[in-house]
């Protein structure tokens, strides 16, 4: 690989950020719309079973895969095997398998409806969620063809659908026919037929009767180890609301839901940047001034992450009372708190590197899970004192937790300078700006104006405060020339 300079790499990581993460984008936003339709049409309480039905799902979801769909993408790319004999052992045994746990769910359904919904009137909800789960887990074999094939095109155009049909399908449902909770959880349903049915197109080129029970086990075997890593993140997110419902605050799991996830808004642009950070990572690990790359990247990534943050907490309550009812309005509280956890979310995806680049992904697994621990007792220890609020500091400090433990990890393997002054910078310069929101009353009529542009101040402060080099700042230029290019064409 030819040596090129590291703001070369930082426009190529960030142009693939913007394609490759679309789709995941979008699923994102369509989270964030569906907030204000279902919080409109349903009750708090049915919210907050709708809520605790994600929770389930989400969960359910990792044990229908198993991570097959982790052994299925390292198979389908080597060359020694046929592709579609990857496919269709994956395909079928997933399905066989899906099926059975379909029923088991079906059956003991009432079962799971107490366990999370305090009630077995919810277990028609589940005969529901055992379909939705085992279209989704099919779908997800079939879009990761598009990936493997690098065709974001059709991989974009796919979840596009889903997109529109789950959007389209709850307005209907509730709106039109007033089916409430169910209607939301059929809106679901309707996206994940609606998306294995164009993804159908795509199946049919590789799918046939051909099916290995060798590549079916090595398969199981790359992608099992997976699991663990997988279920402690879903723990590390949503558990807090099960304890919500377990200490009696079920009326309030609809309430931190809202505001948690409009904190979570901030993971659209994390996860844009994932998506093209692992590719990155061992593309340019190679080189001599790698370290040097990846601290720099972390430099500006960090500098959005933290205005995105701005945007997220200081805009949304802005405009929270013209969408949502007042019984939503302590959801406000949660967004900055939630979103300041992830950022150090972000932190963690960074920190990481040197676990990826010496082939330590074991680590993975023990720091998500570490964290997940210590959300699970922070949880238990402050949600009976503090409810709501209780649940999301637990949120940040094992977002925190979870940053520090990676990077103390991954330094051990591979050690990256990181420039913690700037990085100190831009937080001293979101807290002056966080301040300054709290304190915009005393402007009385100009208070919405100072709120808006207050974000942008957040650039003032830190060229202020010399965060930016000469070539940093011709850097910016030329990424912004280049998306005034991308629009035009």
């Amino acid at each position: 690989m030819e040596d090129r300079p590291i703001n070369h790499y930082i426009k190529d990581l960030f142009k693939h950020s913007a394609v490759y993460g679309i789709g995941d984008i979008g699923s994102k936003f369509l989270n964030l719309l569906l907030i204000p339709i279902h919080t409109h049409y349903l009750t708090i309480y049915e919210y907050s079973v709708f809520s605790l039905f994600i929770l389930f799902y989400s969960f359910a979801l990792t044990f229908y895969l198993l991570g097959v769909n982790a052994g299925f993408i390292r198979h389908f790319l080597d060359k020694e095997y046929k592709k579609d004999e990857v496919f269709s052992s994956a395909f079928f045994s997933i399905l066989v398998y899906n099926i059975i746990l379909s029923i088991l769910v079906i059956i003991f359904s009432g079962v799971l409806s107490k366990v999370f919904f305090n009630s077995p009137e919810y277990s028609k909800i589940l005969h529901y969620g055992a379909v939705i789960l085992m279209l989704e887990s099919l779908s997800t074999l079939a879009l990761l063809i598009y990936r493997a094939s690098n065709n974001p095109s059709g991989f974009i155009r796919a979840v596009l659908v889903r997109i529109s049909v789950i959007l389209v399908s709850n307005l209907l449902f509730l709106s039109v026919f007033k089916m409430g909770l169910y209607g939301a959880i059929l809106g679901n349903l309707a996206g994940s037929a609606s998306l294995l049915l164009i993804l159908s197109l795509e199946i049919r080129k590789f799918l046939n009767f051909s099916f290995s029970l060798n590549l079916l086990k090595k398969m199981f075997r790359y992608g099992i180890p997976t699991v663990p890593a997988v279920i402690s993140l879903t723990l590390l997110i949503m558990i807090d609301q099960y304890f919500l419902k377990a200490f009696g605050f079920i009326n309030k799991v609809g309430i931190y839901a809202v505001g948690y996830k409009m904190g979570m808004a901030l993971s659209i642009i994390i996860t844009g940047f994932r998506l093209a950070w692992f590719p990155f990572i061992f593309q340019v690990s190679d080189k001599k001034d790698a370290p040097e790359i990846f601290s720099t990247i972390f430099n500006y990534f960090n500098l959005l992450l933290m205005f995105f943050y701005l945007i997220i907490s200081i805009y949304i309550p802005i405009f929270f009372k013209y969408i949502f009812s007042e019984g939503y309005y302590e959801s406000i509280n949660l967004i900055p708190i939630i979103a300041l956890g992830y950022i150090f979310y972000g932190y963690y995806e960074n920190f990481m590197v040197g676990v990826y680049i010496k082939d330590k992904t074991n680590y993975v697994a023990l720091v998500i899970t570490a964290s997940a621990l210590l959300n699970i007792v922070l949880n238990i220890i402050l949600i009976p004192i503090y409810n709501i609020y209780g649940a999301a500091i637990a949120t940040v400090v094992s977002y925190i937790f979870l940053a520090a433990l990676g990077y103390a990890i991954s330094q051990r393997f591979y050690r990256i300078n990181y420039d913690f002054i700037n990085i100190s910078k831009t937080l001293a310069a979101g807290s002056i700006i966080i301040y300054w929101n709290f304190h915009t009353s005393i402007f009385g009529s100009f208070n919405i104006f100072i709120k808006i542009v207050l974000p942008f101040l957040y650039f003032f402060i830190l060229y202020l405060a010399k965060f930016f080099k000469k070539e940093d700042i011709e850097m910016i230029k030329g990424l912004w020339r280049n998306l005034l290019s991308l629009e035009k064409k």
